[in-house]
């Protein structure tokens, strides 16, 4: 909706959409309007054809469409039941599920993404499709993933008060006129935004518990519906409640910086994997921490002397000893992931440790995944030829 629009001209459209006053009495109370220099919906009432109840349900409904809080499109219907029923306008129209906030959709508007008619199409082909306008966004090419994930992150900056929604808007046109981030366009913008909560929908998709076409959905419903997303996965039931939980103490831990992204992802994993509260999580990864660096011994992919080096050059994390080897460069980070994830086949009992060694050398050979690995290996070797085996890939390495 244009904003130099008035009050009186959209309660105009809306009236003359519904279809409950004909056209010629529309005409006539034009006429009547002007010339007593009085509004067009005070001229309806003035000739019979609106009750004072009904102007206010259609003033209510003009103004919620001015100030960007619904469409047209979705005011008309409940306009029509508001003055047939004879039911005031705010007692309805956030109970009839077709009039959502659809705040993406303005943003996109106000941004000049989307036309009005664009949007109306796009809202016809989500009603007869089932899609979330995200969904359609995507695979109509009018937005890409990223710059959905980033308006959706606007929005949830502007539910969170941490911007303004004008800001949203000249930030979203920099990130899909220049395909920027959106800490960039903020930047664009002078605003600074303080540290962010991890993003919960992120961490799930980056642990392989949710896909990303679920989590966009479930991020857009929550913004039109004014929910964190982690209720709507609630109420969806598209997360186990023991998962979600350990999914918000992991995002609060990494907000704390005491997990980086990467643990966090592997822990929830985990969780959700043996269906296990993240408590039991963590006081297993103590012991692992400690396994971990064992591991990487054994296999030759660090000495005692890397250990002692890496905890002199950074002894706060003495507790941390595979995290210290990480920052002291004595091994990177694709490395200690393999590591991770072969020394995670003994502890499950599907390989013992030689062949584990085996696999972890196998993948920093080929660049093969733990799981690729499992595949091409074969575990009929005896346990003195895996040995051999280990010690000549130890070698080469």
């Amino acid at each position: 909706m244009r904003p130099d629009m008035t009050i009186s001209s959209i309660a105009s459209e809306l009236i003359s959409s519904s279809g409950l006053i004909s056209g010629e009495v529309l005409v006539q109370a034009h006429i009547m309007a002007n010339k007593m220099n009085i509004p067009f919906g005070r001229a309806l009432v003035m000739s019979g054809h609106l009750g004072e109840g009904d102007l206010t349900s259609l003033l209510q409904a003009s103004q919620m469409v001015k100030q960007g809080e619904i469409t047209k499109e979705m005011a008309v219907p409940v306009v029509i039941k508001a003055i047939s029923e004879c039911l005031p306008f705010f007692s309805i129209v956030h109970k009839v599920e077709d009039v959502p906030r659809r705040k993406l959709a303005e943003l996109l508007i106000d941004a000049k993404v989307l036309s009005e008619d664009e949007l109306d199409s796009l809202t016809e082909q989500c009603q007869q499709n089932n899609l979330q306008l995200g969904r359609l966004l995507i695979l109509t090419e009018t937005l890409t993933t990223k710059e959905l994930k980033a308006a959706l992150e606007l929005l949830v900056l502007v539910r969170g008060k941490c911007i303004s929604r004008s800001i949203a808007i000249r930030a979203f046109k920099h990130i899909f006129a220049s395909h920027i981030t959106v800490l960039e366009a903020l930047t664009h913008c002078d605003v600074e935004i303080p540290a962010v909560m991890p993003k919960i929908g992120e961490l799930l998709c980056e642990a392989g518990i949710l896909s990303e076409t679920e989590v966009l959905n479930a991020a857009e419903i929550g913004i039109e519906s004014n929910k964190p997303i982690g209720e709507i996965l609630a109420e969806r039931n598209l997360v186990p409640p023991l998962v979600l939980k350990a999914a918000l103490r992991l995002q609060s831990m990494v907000l704390s910086e005491r997990l980086n992204s990467s643990q966090a992802q592997e822990l929830l994993r985990q969780a959700h994997s043996h269906q296990v509260s993240v408590e039991k999580v963590l006081q297993e990864l103590g012991e692992f921490k400690k396994n971990i660096v064992d591991f990487l011994k054994r296999s030759r992919k660090i000495s005692d002397k890397d250990l002692r080096t890496a905890l002199e050059n950074f002894p706060s994390l003495v507790d941390d000893p595979a995290t210290a080897l990480l920052a002291n460069n004595a091994i990177d980070l694709k490395a200690l992931k393999v590591a991770v994830h072969s020394l995670n086949l003994v502890r499950t009992g599907v390989a013992n440790m030689d062949q584990a060694i085996m696999v972890f050398h196998y993948c920093l050979r080929t660049g093969t995944s733990v799981k690729e690995a499992r595949k091409e290996l074969t575990w009929n070797s005896s346990i003195s030829e895996a040995r051999s085996i280990v010690a000549k890939i130890a070698e080469v390495a």
